[in-house]
């Protein structure tokens, strides 16, 4: 099997069959360049050496050129080739097998075994028998009898119907294929009746369609079949439909769609001028935010802050904090932490930087309003007679 094949641009060589079988075996084709037969050379000299050293010596050979066939032809009077067949007229006395058999003995026990200037003097055989690589082998030659097979129309392309598939005017039956799919329809050579199914790009054999008058089937068993075929087709369809329906979930549908839209977070705009916006509102929520700013230390509270920033502290001070998982606990806790710093007990560094923190948190400073409210409510209001 060659890896690369270099052609002129004729219409055989060009034509969708050719490409489509070059293709199918991964075969490479090179065209070369119109109007260019100094790039041909190399296929001109075989052609040469082979009617030379071949055909020139079978039986009705007719020429190495139309010239020569005409010069062939004007050796015969007209009187004899009056009502006479070609295969007469030019003393055909080989078949096609003949032929190629032929051909085959001349290139693999002579022209196989002649020394070439090209090859150095060396002889193709001998050549051939020093390559080391590998070589592309076709290991069941019957495979050709499909991909040389014609194609349905230009293309091969059809789509299935519930009629089938139809070609010429003639409606070929599935039961391989569910209605709707396109598929590469090739001709069966040995059966008018019969055509092959493949995927559109030819890679996938998917079965086989009928046509019962022209393979010569009873049409009712055939289309009794062909129906049989589709309704397991469709239950086959059916049932891996609903196993995969089970599978999908809110969780599913939510995941999918995330990562459907994932890319768009990478995706960023470039920046745009901007002006300041500011209303009265604005102003007095922004006035009132000062406010809210952290309540600084007392003199004492930053003299004790910096004793456990510079003491080492104990093991037996250390509260878990990360169980305050309540407003109430958390202002309960840090009510306890501030009787310890005024009654002059020493806290843990950790214990420190979360009152610190907390105090700073519009929670705790709302609590402490609400008791400042209450306190100042309770000495304005006189005491009961």
């Amino acid at each position: 099997m060659p890896e690369i094949i270099k052609t002129d641009n004729g219409s055989d060589f060009t034509a969708k069959a050719t490409v489509r079988l070059l293709d199918a075996l991964g075969i490479e084709q090179e065209l070369s360049t119109p109007y260019s037969p100094e790039q041909k050379g190399t296929v001109e000299r075989v052609i040469g050496t082979f009617q030379r050293d071949c055909a020139a010596t079978l039986p009705g050979f007719i020429g190495h050129s139309v010239a020569d066939r005409k010069v062939i032809e004007a050796r015969k009077a007209f009187s004899r080739r009056l009502g006479t067949d070609d295969a007469k007229l030019f003393n055909i006395d080989l078949s096609a097998q003949d032929l190629q058999q032929e051909a085959d003995r001349w290139a693999d026990e002579q022209y196989a075994h002649t020394a070439h200037e090209g090859l150095k003097r060396k002889t193709p055989f001998e050549v051939a028998a020093a390559w080391a690589g590998p070589i592309r082998a076709i290991q069941d030659p019957s495979v050709l009898d499909i991909l040389l097979a014609p194609v349905a129309g230009q293309n091969g392309i059809r789509r299935i119907t519930n009629q089938g598939v139809r070609i010429d005017s003639e409606f070929y039956y599935t039961g391989d294929v569910m209605p709707g799919q396109d598929v590469l329809v090739r001709h069966n050579p040995d059966d008018l009746g019969r055509v092959w199914l493949f995927e559109p790009d030819g890679d996938t054999y998917l079965g086989e369609a009928l046509n019962p008058y022209l393979a010569g089937l009873d049409p009712a068993e055939t289309i009794q079949k062909v129906r049989a075929k589709q309704k397991a087709l469709e239950d086959e369809a059916l049932a891996d439909i609903r196993k995969a329906k089970r599978k999908i979930t809110p969780r599913t549908v939510a995941d999918a769609q995330r990562a459907a839209y994932q890319h768009n977070a990478d995706v960023l705009s470039f920046p745009k001028p901007s002006e300041r916006h500011e209303t009265a509102k604005m102003a007095a929520a922004d006035a009132a935010k000062a406010k809210r700013a952290p309540k600084p230390l007392s003199e004492a509270e930053q003299q004790m802050m910096d004793q456990l920033l510079t003491e080492p502290l104990q093991a037996t001070n250390t509260i878990a904090l990360n169980t305050l998982d309540t407003p109430e606990k958390r202002f309960a806790r840090a009510r306890q932490l501030e009787a310890r710093i005024s009654g002059g007990t020493r806290i843990s560094e950790r214990e420190a930087l979360w009152l610190a923190d907390y105090q700073s948190d519009p929670e705790y400073r709302a609590r402490m309003m609400m008791i400042e409210d209450e306190t100042n409510h309770r000495k304005q209001v006189p005491p009961a007679s």
